[in-house]
């Protein structure tokens, strides 16, 4: 069996400035949904419980997780993203690791075959130009996966660890630590 897979997630930090890894080991970056496509069946959404209150999820999480543990191969497009989402995204969510022997990527083949690494170039070339990307679904994705700063509570809450590792002197508020992400996301 087959899968091909899709995650959206969302973070406080700038993945384009910080890159991938730090982007998923961050323990404010979150799973929003994951796309999954099982061999020729229709494409379904898994939405983690915590946002299961605005959409209901379409695979239950036995199910995915049934289905990533005898999937023989997972397909995506920069799977080295999706791989890192569920080292580091869903198993704080109770799922296993994906072995890497499972994975293929796209966009690697893409590159070896002398095609745009980019997905939407190299969907329009293979599709013969039929491919349109959906973009208003493309905006809200951006708008909602966008790094945004720390809550009041959010601060509050780290305060003490930032000010153990020496990043903020011990006389620091919440509002410091604010500022200290504003100049990261600033970088």
């Amino acid at each position: 069996m087959e899968l091909v897979i899709d995650f959206e997630s969302r973070s406080v930090i700038d993945i384009k400035k910080c890159g991938m890894y730090i982007y998923w080991q961050s323990p404010y970056t979150e799973v929003m949904m994951l796309s999954v496509k099982r061999d020729l069946e229709d494409t379904r959404v898994w939405i983690p419980p915590k946002f299961r209150y605005l959409c209901p999820t379409e695979i239950e999480d036995d199910e995915l997780e049934e289905m990533l543990q005898t999937a023989d191969k997972i397909i995506a497009h920069n799977a080295g993203f999706e791989r890192q989402g569920f080292k580091y995204g869903m198993t704080k969510l109770g799922f296993s690791d994906v072995p890497l022997e499972k994975v293929w990527c796209t966009m690697a083949q893409s590159s070896m075959s002398a095609l745009p690494a980019n997905l939407d170039a190299v969907s329009k070339i293979v599709s013969g130009g039929g491919y349109v990307k959906d973009d208003e679904g493309h905006k809200l994705m951006l708008k909602m996966s966008k790094p945004r700063l720390f809550t009041k509570k959010e601060c509050e809450g780290i305060l003490t660890e930032i000010i153990n590792k020496g990043f903020l002197p011990e006389d620091s508020t919440w509002k410091s630590v604010k500022e200290l992400q504003a100049s990261f996301l600033e970088r």
